[in-house]
């Protein structure tokens, strides 16, 4: 949310008995003042919803942590940096794959969980049809996430439909844009936060 404070003088001559007496002194316009930004990704609902609205999978859910680690290439914990509009060779292979829409996930990785480490990844996203890349990135931008991931190209990575985990500063749980937690088989234990559903990948 967004809102903007505007402050300003007023001079007004006032007229008693018929004479006109001189303007008291005022202080100069304030500037305006900066607006005020509540940060977005406190919470990670609003760019989950976005992502993943509209869109259903039909998938069998990942058995437990360690099949989780046998099918992913990679699996990262880290910060969303920032999210983009996918370039033409990345339209050209989402396309290929089934995928009419998708952004790009900047994600700058804080451990490897699995697989070999990586400063950064670029994970692909299916979206809905009219999902903004550049509306999305306020959203994402500071969120934690884990991600198991399989390898599409050198730079190219896609993410498993309950294998994508989102959580902002102000989130009791995690969110998924494909999936919910109630979904995760019973091997996983209930996880419902990315520092649970973390340790279940590590302990896999």
């Amino acid at each position: 949310m967004r809102s903007r404070i505007f402050a300003g003088a007023l001079m007004a001559a006032v007229v008693l008995g018929g004479c006109a007496r001189e303007p008291a002194e005022v202080a100069p316009p304030a500037a305006e003042a900066l607006p005020i930004t509540v940060e977005s990704s406190a919470s990670a609902a609003a760019f989950t919803g976005k992502v993943g609205g509209g869109i259903a999978f039909d998938y069998e859910p990942t058995a437990s942590p360690a099949a989780a680690r046998e099918a992913a290439d990679l699996i990262v914990l880290g910060t969303v940096a920032d999210v983009l509009a996918p370039s033409a060779d990345e339209s050209t292979a989402a396309r290929a794959g089934g995928y009419d829409a998708t952004v790009v996930l900047v994600v700058d990785v804080v451990e490897s969980l699995d697989g070999e480490s990586a400063e950064s990844v670029r994970i692909m996203l299916p979206t809905g049809m009219d999902v903004d890349a550049t509306a999305l990135a306020p959203l994402a931008s500071g969120l934690s996430v884990v991600a198991g991931l399989t390898s599409h190209g050198e730079t190219e990575w896609h993410a498993a439909i309950d294998g994508l985990w989102f959580q902002g500063t102000k989130d009791a749980v995690m969110h998924g844009p494909y999936a919910e937690t109630w979904e995760l088989a019973e091997a996983w234990g209930g996880v419902e936060t990315l520092d649970a559903y973390a340790a279940a990948i590590r302990a896999g």
